[in-house]
């Protein structure tokens, strides 16, 4: 290898500004985690929030 690594002094891939934070959770994000999590029903045909979003995802594509 013809460079040094960026841990031994090499110059490195990825600068610091690369880094981009997480997306903000919202109140509406938390009141629909909580909503899927107090029904109970996480997956599969049953869960109310799966068939939603797949009829979603199916009319979007």
């Amino acid at each position: 290898m013809a460079e040094k690594l960026a841990i031994s002094g090499g110059t490195p891939v990825l600068q610091r500004t690369d880094f981009k934070n997480w997306a903000i959770i919202t109140d509406d994000d938390r009141r629909l985690i909580n909503q899927v999590l107090d029904s109970g029903i996480m997956a599969g045909g049953t869960a109310p929030q799966v068939s939603s979003l797949e009829k979603e995802w199916a009319d979007y594509t």
